[in-house]
């Protein structure tokens, strides 16, 4: 690699002199901070107040002038001379390069919808481990997701709504011209968390990114593009001397919102005697009776010592999480070609306890101009990853975890055991009530190791004046370990082990022709053409073993082997793929592109398809008429075109058998474990995008906004069989069922209000969306429901799917609060109307289980999806400090509150509960409260129509009672990141040969204003299934404290 630099290196010698001179705009004012730099070289410094400068640089120089929201200049200087620039506000930056599918192109003349990310905006938007977490509210169009505070975590993110019920939903990712596997890392086998592949990646590597959205966009990536592109191109070697950038950061964390008011040890005991005198049962709340409902009771509790305890279970599980991360990267180039080097090591130690990951990354970017036509490069990257993981739900062995502190850890149990009895000190680890004891390391285990590998060679060969040949060969390798044991101390059934391997690889190669050429000053002309393979592989291995001896931690002998399983998939996907742009008198633009792909996982008949699309634009403000002096830019745009979708399993086309070993002495079985379907084809979305382009006052003020339509046909629809089937797994058939539509509008725009002494920039963007299905089949159209998604713990109908309905309707009893009275829940009654509707009869009923169960009827207006999702930031700098905000919001949604659902329901005396039992619940007639009276297991002493009974009525179990009494509002207003930067002046650092010196203070996840009760309102959106934001134990995000240095030499 010394060997590649010494090949790049160029180097002058000369007598330094100072060159004096001053800086102003075309009025004349001085420009306060320029960055005046010596062309080839790191010695620099910037304007002072005066706008003046001065710098000692050999006679022959040439400076660089840069400076925000101006163009840069270079001005060579006579070496005698004061050198006094003028410069100019940029009005050239919508010839800003843009990376497109197979190419790049000017973003003026872009006719497509595409979003650019930069690196800067990416870099000061987040300390995460997963830069994916930060592109929340920088793209409009664009829903993102973190699942919990923990590193790494799992980030969902969809392009312009859901466009799919079964198949996957995830839009497409490409670096550097690689199709990646984005998949989640090490699966969730005990209740850990997975990993995000994308935290393998470094965020200090990326230059920019692009989300393609619509189809002049994405149509070119055919059968992979119907859920958008994200394109990632990362950072390239720059012409000039060696450029070495330090990067280090250092932080605490905590949680953003721990408190959703459970109750205190003496709480909990005063509404369970409240709740044992309501339902007329003898005596006081007893804690050793509720102990013995549970399994693996090894110790005993008085009253009188649980009246003593209070344990705040999420405190004793918890811990300030810290990391430490720093990023080394060189840069270096000349006329013969360009390297970026860097390296990155990051150690997280979590919030929660015992949970911690280390990570390493280097990554190489080599350009080489072996000969005049002929060009090579190579982008490659190797991350390897440690990852101790604690549960954080309730996982299979039960003890511990996050998802305990809601649950079953309650605030009148111990966390140790006084008398020194219980197993590895700890009180009550058997029963699962023991947060600490379930992910304590003399217990429990469970790390995953990853390596991921992105290795991609591209050869660009001049043919002849604009026609150019390109080959790129790209890899993607992924391969998880992971290990999980559970000790004796926590499970009954003794102590367990498995071992589980992953390996995803992508190959990809293509080659494509690019003609790129203009004709006269009045015609344009570019042309692609070409053809793309790619191979997908998953292999899957594990083994699991139980009752293990001693304390030894792996798989173990085969006669303890429990389980078995191995499970491979390939798929191949071979296209053709054109596409052309012209443009007329620099204002007139066409595009057309056709792609036919085939893809394996389809049979012969079914395999191929064609994905074409058209565009158009006008560059309204090139016309002579045109005479609108503040307006810089403005373009109209429209495109037309379809994309497939082939997120679905391999081998659903046909019947597939399953060999393993289960509990039946030991024996393996051939089972069957899916029925295939040789008649299933393409999904296709057909997308209609108009849209116009602005930029305003010498583009100080430049945005966008369009209006999209999504029409997707012949959905991959996983359809349930019954049981009587008897198929093992998953019950499920594949088909082409129905047809769904997105629609709405994106909006974005960012102004530059100041560029004095002080500079403010401002960005706004936000989108609608109105999801809609438009046919399901027959049968599910006939009834009056369509097709019900359960809610996956309890199994409990909670969404449908209906024919003109949107995705994620709420499907339940409308609750109409508490009788004044009597203390009950209340509903409103429900009839089944002649056009198979319901509506409500005018009304109110007890809230029963049986009247629950009747009296569903579908909560119009009230959907999992968000109907406005956006963000905005706002960046000021003066003199030498800077300060960055950003923000994300989400409204039109409702989230499902499971937990508040269960912490309201005292039930047996083993669940967490809520305080707001002692302070909002019904006390007395004539009380307007929030909640019931407080009974056991929400059984009332009045029946079905509200009349007195002599015996308790069930209203629902707390797994049953399903009302929309916990359906709330998912809006939220998030400050994702708030960051202040001071960069030492150039005067200072150019002492010490270093080019910049900046120090940063950031906050992460600073608020979030909401008037949703749970943990975080950003309920992962698991396709559009009914778990799609229904809130269940997840753990909340974190709050992340930050200082970061950032020296270039």
């Amino acid at each position: 690699m010394s060997l590649f630099f010494l090949l790049l290196s160029t180097r002058a010698v000369a007598q330094n002199v100072t060159l004096e001179g001053a800086v102003t705009d075309v009025a004349g004012i001085p420009l306060i901070g320029v960055n005046v730099i010596q062309k080839g070289t790191s010695n620099g410094t910037v304007t002072d107040i005066d706008g003046n400068f001065s710098i000692q640089v050999p006679g022959d120089a040439v400076m660089v002038f840069t400076y925000i929201g101006f163009s840069a200049q270079e001005v060579a200087w006579d070496g005698v001379s004061a050198m006094n620039v003028i410069m100019h506000e940029d009005v050239g930056l919508l010839d800003e390069i843009v990376v497109v599918g197979y190419g790049t192109q000017k973003k003026r003349d872009v006719i497509g919808s595409i979003s650019t990310i930069s690196s800067e905006d990416l870099i000061k938007a987040t300390s995460a481990a997963s830069f994916d977490a930060a592109l929340q509210g920088l793209a409009p169009g664009l829903m993102v997701s973190n699942e919990s505070g923990l590193p790494g975590s799992p980030v969902q993110i969809k392009v312009r709504g859901v466009n799919s019920i079964s198949s996957g939903t995830n839009p497409l990712w490409i670096v550097d011209g690689i199709p990646i596997a984005s998949t989640n890392l090490g699966g969730s086998y005990d209740g850990e968390s997975s990993q995000n592949v994308m935290s393998m990646i470094n965020p200090a590597d990326i230059e920019s990114i692009q989300v393609l959205k619509d189809a002049a966009a994405t149509s070119i990536y055919g059968s992979r593009g119907s859920n958008g592109v994200i394109l990632v191109t990362t950072k390239s070697g720059k012409k000039g001397a060696m450029n070495i950038s330090i990067d280090v950061k250092s932080g605490v964390s905590n949680w953003a919102n721990r408190d959703i008011g459970l109750a205190t040890g003496p709480q909990y005991i005063e509404i369970m005697d409240k709740a044992y005198a309501n339902s007329k049962l003898s005596g006081t709340f007893d804690p050793q009776a509720s102990l013995n409902q549970l399994d693996g009771v090894t110790a005993t509790m008085t009253r009188a010592e649980a009246m003593a305890t209070n344990t705040d279970w999420g405190k004793v599980i918890s811990r300030t999480g810290m990391f430490n991360e720093v990023n080394i990267a060189a840069t270096q180039g000349s006329d013969k070609g360009s390297a970026y080097l860097s390296l990155r090591y990051r150690k997280d130690k979590s919030i929660l306890k015992f949970n911690d990951m280390d990570l390493f990354s280097a990554n190489a970017n080599l350009n080489y101009n072996l000969h005049e036509v002929l060009n090579l490069s190579y982008r490659g990257s190797l991350s390897f990853s440690d990852n101790n993981r604690s549960k954080s739900d309730y996982g299979r062995a039960g003890a511990g975890g996050w998802a305990q502190v809601n649950a079953y850890s309650l605030p009148w149990m111990k966390v140790y055991d006084d008398t020194d009895t219980g197993i590895n000190g700890f009180w009550n680890p058997l029963s699962s009530a023991n947060a600490l004891a379930g992910i304590s390391p003399v217990n429990s285990e469970s790390n995953l190791q990853t390596v991921n590998v992105l290795q991609g060679l591209n050869a660009t060969l001049k043919l002849a004046d604009g026609l150019t040949l390109v080959g790129e060969f790209g890899a993607n390798l992924v391969f998880d370990k992971g290990l999980s044991y559970r000790g004796k101390g926590v499970r009954i059934d003794g102590a367990m082990a498995r071992e589980e391997k992953n390996q995803h690889t992508v190959i990809n190669y293509n080659a494509y022709l690019n003609y790129d050429k203009y004709f006269g000053e009045e015609h344009w002309l570019n042309i692609v053409t070409g053809v793309e393979n790619t191979r997908s592989q998953f292999h899957n291995t594990y083994l699991e073993s139980q009752s293990l001896i001693g304390s030894f931690r792996e798989v173990g002998t085969p006669e303890s082997i429990k389980g078995r399983s191995t499970l491979s998939s390939e798929s191949y996907l071979r296209g053709f793929f054109g596409r052309a742009n012209y443009k007329f008198k620099d204002r007139y633009i066409v595009g057309t592109s056709a792609r036919r792909d085939g893809i394996s996982k389809f049979t012969p008949e079914n395999r191929w398809a064609t994905f074409l699309s058209g565009s158009a634009g006008w560059i309204i403000s090139e016309e002579e008429f045109f005479n609108a002096d503040i307006i810089n830019l403005l373009k109209l745009r429209g495109s037309y075109g379809q994309t497939g979708n082939t997120n679905i399993p391999s081998g659903i086309t046909s019947d597939r058998y399953s060999v393993r070993t289960g509990n039946n002495l030991g024996i393996p079985s051939t089972e069957l474990a899916s029925i295939g379907n040789s008649e299933i084809k393409w999904e296709t979305t057909s997308t209609l995008d108009f849209g116009f382009d602005f930029g305003l006052l010498n583009n100080r003020i430049n945005g966008s906004l369009a209006y999209y339509r999504q029409n997707v046909e012949d959905m991959l629809l996983a359809v349930a069989l019954p049981y009587s089937a008897g198929i093992f797994g998953g019950n499920i058939i594949w088909q082409n069922i129905g047809d769904m539509q997105n629609q709405g509008i994106e909006f974005n725009v960012d102004a530059t209000i100041l560029n004095r002494a002080l500079t403010w920039k401002v960005g706004l963007n936000f989108s609608t969306n109105s999801n809609k299905i438009l046919a399901l089949d027959p049968e599910s159209d006939a009834n009056n429901v369509g097709i019900t998604q359960a809610e996956p713990y309890e199994s409990r109908v909670i969404t449908i799917f209906k024919t003109g309905l949107p995705l994620g309707n709420w499907y339940m009893a409308e609750s109409a609060g508490v009788d004044p009275e009597k203390g009950i829940p209340m509903i409103y009654e429900v009839k089944i109307n002649e056009d198979g509707t319901t509506s409500h009869t005018g009304n109110i009923i007890p809230g029963t289980t049986s009247n629950l169960e009747e009296n569903r009827m579908i909560l119009k207006g009230k959907t999992s999806l968000p109907k406005f999702i956006g963000g905005f930031n706002s960046q000021f700098a003066y003199k030498n400090f800077d300060l960055n905000m950003n923000f994300s919001f989400a409204t039109g949604h409702y989230i499902y509150n499971r937990l508040l659902q269960s912490t309201l329901t005292p039930n047996r005396g083993v669940r967490a509960l809520s305080h707001k039992l002692l302070t909002e619940a019904w006390e007395k007639p004539g009380d307007n409260a929030k909640w019931p009276r407080v009974v056991m297991n929400v059984q009332h002493f009045y029946d079905d129509e509200g009349k007195p009974s002599t015996d308790p009525v069930t209203y629902g179990t707390e797994e049953k009672y399903i009302s929309s009494m916990f359906l709330e509002k998912g809006d939220y207003l998030k400050l994702n990141n708030l960051n202040v930067g001071y960069t030492l002046p150039s005067s200072l650092t150019a002492k010490v040969k270093v080019q910049s010196l900046r120090v940063s203070l950031s906050v992460t996840n600073l608020f979030t204003l909401t008037g949703f009760s749970g943990y975080n309102p950003e309920v992962p959106l698991d396709q559009a299934s009914a778990a799609s934001f229904v809130s269940y134990n997840s753990m909340p995000q974190a709050r992340t404290y930050s200082l970061g240095l950032n020296l270039i030499f």
